[in-house]
């Protein structure tokens, strides 16, 4: 069951990025995995696309193809394929499979447990600024009785940075409570009120705690500047078409299609040859942050 968990957790992260919060915190919060069904024509189609750019060296398509391989939702269950491709995805540069391939080897997942190897791909993925590895590293590392110890808090505030939605909502929490940072009620407020937004965890609920805070408090500048929050969130209204897995691949498909862009370290678009001594019209993406965040 475990195994099944933490597969699906890989397949959601790519659809919806969040990860648990280190035990070390209790962020009081509600883990449970959420499922993303690839069922429908559409859905599986775009998985087929996904192989063929897996095949010539996309290490987004690898991470999204490991996710399907290790789920068995888009692709027939094969945990080795899935294994061999975050190993490729790694090796290109991907950031969220060497924090994936940490999560497999410390768990024993489809792979010999080895905590040293988990270890040095969790620094991997530190060192190309993947969001969820720096917030578990900064997460686990929080000295809550040591406020002067503020590596982990920089670590973490820089998750936040890098779109961390775990890491936002851990500093709002900080920020509401006074726990290692000073209680700043309107910080915590912005933070929440863009996580409920994109209904994350509790963070609505968060929000009117927040309030009611402010307001017993007597401080109406913020208690009014939070009221406005709240009233913003209320007039937001979906018009976009309801979100799926189909969706979300449909989207990464046609960026991998309208970009015609590889990274320098994997193919061209001749199989098996790579952009430097192919002859073919391939060009070279030097920032992969601007094309598809996160991978």
């Amino acid at each position: 069951m475990r195994k099944l968990l933490l597969s699906l957790s890989f397949l959601v992260i790519l659809i919806l990025p969040q990860v648990k919060a280190s035990q070390a915190i209790n962020t009081s919060v509600d883990n449970e995995v959420k499922s993303h069904t690839c069922e429908d024509i559409r859905c599986l189609k775009q998985f087929r696309k996904l192989k063929s750019y897996a095949k010539n060296g996309s290490h987004v398509a690898q991470v999204i193809i490991a996710a399907g391989y290790l789920t068995g939702d888009g692709l027939p269950l094969n945990p080795n394929k899935g294994v061999q491709n975050l190993l490729k995805a790694s090796s290109g540069g991907s950031g969220r499979a060497a924090w994936m391939l940490s999560s497999l080897y410390r768990e024993g997942m489809y792979v010999e447990k080895n905590f040293e190897l988990s270890e040095q791909y969790l620094d991997l993925a530190v060192e190309r600024k993947f969001k969820d590895a720096l917030f578990e590293v900064a997460a686990s590392q929080i000295d809550l009785t040591n406020a002067t110890d503020n590596s982990a808090i920089k670590m973490l505030f820089f998750a936040e940075e890098r779109h961390s939605l775990s890491a936002k909502y851990l500093i709002a929490k900080f920020y509401e409570f006074g726990t290692v940072l000073d209680v700043n009620l309107l910080a915590a407020a912005k933070r929440y009120s863009f996580l409920a937004q994109k209904n994350y965890r509790d963070s609505d609920l968060r929000l009117q705690e927040t309030l009611q805070i402010a307001k017993s408090s007597h401080e109406q500048s913020v208690y009014q500047r939070i009221k406005q929050l709240d009233d913003d969130i209320e007039v937001i209204s979906v018009t976009g078409n309801k979100f799926t897995l189909a969706n979300k691949l449909a989207y990464i498909v046609n960026s991998l299609e309208n970009s015609n862009l590889y990274y320098k370290s994997v193919v061209s678009r001749i199989p098996g040859k790579s952009c430097a001594n192919s002859s073919s019209n391939c060009r070279v993406m030097d920032d992969a942050q601007k094309w598809l965040r996160g991978f």
